[in-house]
C-alpha cells in the first residue's frame, strides 16, 4: 500500500482454489492467511516471503458443506469455519502445519452469512 493510500502493489499471488472464495483471514502474529472457499475447502498458506513455495498451501481440511466465514484467535490458532449448512467447524491449527478438528458447533438453521 502507497503512503498516500493510492497505490497497491500486487506482493504474491496464493494458489490453492479452483471455485469462489469465500472468506480470507490474514494473522500478521502467526503470519499465515486463511481462505474457505465454494469447493469445500478449508487452505491456510505461510505468508513468510522467506518460505519455499510459500504461495501454495501450507495445509488443506477438507468441509463437509461450503464454506462461508471464517475467524481465528490468533494466540491459540484456533478458527471457526461458519457453513452452508449452519454449522461452525471448531478447529485448531498446529505447528506442525496440521489441521486439528476440535468439534462441530450446531444449532443454526440456515446460512450462516459474516457480514
Amino acid at each position: 500500500m502507497g503512503d498516500d493510500y493510492n497505490k497497491i502493489t500486487l506482493q504474491c499471488t496464493y494458489l490453492g482454489h479452483q471455485m469462489r472464495i469465500h472468506a480470507l483471514y490474514f494473522s500478521p502474529t502467526n503470519e499465515i492467511l486463511l481462505s474457505v472457499c465454494r469447493e469445500k475447502k478449508f487452505n491456510w498458506y505461510s505468508t513468510k516471503s522467506t518460505d519455499d513455495n510459500h504461495q501454495h498451501p501450507r495445509g488443506v481440511h477438507h468441509l463437509s458443506a461450503w464454506a462461508l466465514s471464517i475467524a481465528m484467535d490468533d494466540l491459540t490458532r484456533q478458527c471457526f469455519i461458519g457453513d452452508a449448512s449452519g454449522n461452525i467447524q471448531f478447529l485448531k491449527l498446529t505447528n506442525d502445519n496440521k489441521c486439528q478438528t476440535i468439534t462441530t458447533l450446531s444449532g443454526h438453521t440456515g446460512w450462516l452469512i459474516d457480514y
